[in-house]
């Protein structure tokens, strides 16, 4: 908008400067409307375009929102990292847990299966099973 007002206004200023050389008995108010067209109002234009333009302090906000944005994931993949870390130390210790019934699940069945041997008849009582028997 800025551009196109000064430029419409620098056409304005060099018609009026041609209107001035050649009529000298107007050349004092087309100066003055030269000067008040073409530099001031223009200038001013262009300023108020310039100040008015905030396409920096736009992608600045926006900069700063995907960085807020880029924290919050982060902070967010932090949580899901530790509850998974957490997630596998459970499952680990199940795991542990379970091996441990079961292997003394295994015991037992298989000192229950050495006491029916014994009493069918099957093996020998071992010296130490002597000792829990009685």
């Amino acid at each position: 908008m800025a551009f196109a007002v000064y430029t419409t206004a620098l056409l304005v200023t060099t018609a009026l400067a041609g209107l001035a050389l050649q009529y000298s008995t107007a050349a004092g108010v087309v100066q003055l409307a030269v000067a008040l067209s073409g530099n001031g109002i223009g200038g001013f234009a262009l300023v108020l375009g310039i100040l008015r333009d905030d396409r920096v302090q736009k992608a600045e906000e926006n900069a700063a929102q995907a960085r807020q944005e880029s924290e919050q994931f982060k902070q967010q993949a932090e949580q899901f990292k530790q509850q998974a870390e957490s997630e596998r130390q459970r499952a680990e210790r199940a795991e542990a847990e379970l091996e441990r019934v079961r292997a003394e699940r295994d015991q037992e069945w298989a000192a229950r299966i050495r006491r029916l041997e014994i009493a069918a008849g099957f093996a020998a009582p071992d010296a130490s099973d002597d000792a829990t028997e009685n």
